[in-house]
């Protein structure tokens, strides 16, 4: 799940056995919209939203991914396009400085939302790009030693290319961006009752302990101090709110 730049509407990727049908919701109206139907295919990969705009772009297909947008004008009409005829990859994307930014064999491309045209950024397995497209959020894989691989998380300031570390040789199981550019991690804790630990930082910041937490996966939400963590693994999936509270 994931906001639009204004809160209005979330992106809700619904997963069973065959398919992965994306929706929006309107959270002021209490609508929803299946994506699925819409003309975005019937398995979405990776979506984001644009930082600026209602506008969602997605990695969806029924048959093969292509990079997709719906617009979500001012009524609650959408406007369903392609972004360009290519296929596209299964990786995760993000949206920053009018381009999109695709994860495809351990290589980071950026791909034009005007013209179509697409040039490599960087190297990286995930990406989170913050809301005001200035920061990026990177995951590489970093080998610890033969056949041992754990994982870097690194800021790239987008305009630069200037990278500063999170994280180096660990694990990480999810990570997120809030609206200020602070990306909200998690990895390993020792508390066998809340496994999960929860960090945050900055670029040229210190990394912060905020707390340990009982699930694995983090999502920030446009309201300042406030994100929620998704329970995956429990047999009936949930998403709880949590308050950063220092």
């Amino acid at each position: 799940m994931s906001f639009s730049h204004d809160g209005r509407y979330a992106a809700i990727l619904d997963i069973s056995a065959d398919q992965s049908v994306l929706y929006i919701a309107d959270m002021q109206e209490q609508t929803l919209i299946n994506m699925g139907e819409e003309g975005f295919g019937t398995v979405t990969y990776s979506y984001t939203w644009n930082g600026e705009e209602n506008t969602l772009y997605a990695m969806t297909g029924s048959d093969s991914p292509q990079l997709m947008a719906c617009s979500v004008e001012k009524l609650g009409e959408i406007k369903v396009y392609a972004i360009n005829e290519e296929k596209g990859t299964e990786g995760a994307i993000a949206y920053a400085d009018g381009k999109i930014y695709t994860v495809s064999d351990g290589k980071i491309v950026r791909t034009d939302i005007k013209s179509g045209e697409t040039e490599q950024f960087t190297e990286g397995l995930e990406i989170k790009a913050s809301p005001g497209g200035k920061i990026m959020a990177v995951k590489k894989a970093s080998e610890i030693e033969e056949d041992v691989v754990a994982v870097d998380l690194l800021l790239v300031e987008i305009s630069s290319g200037k990278k500063s570390v999170l994280a180096e040789k660990t694990a990480v199981y999810s990570y997120d961006m809030d609206k200020e550019g602070t990306v909200y991690y998690v990895t390993d804790s020792n508390d066998e009752g809340r496994p999960y630990c929860l960090l945050r930082g900055r670029p040229g910041g210190k990394t912060e302990y905020v707390g340990n937490i009982p699930y694995p996966v983090v999502k920030c939400s446009q309201d300042s101090g406030k994100i929620y963590l998704v329970d995956n693994i429990s047999s009936e999936p949930a998403t709880y709110e949590y308050t950063v509270t220092n």
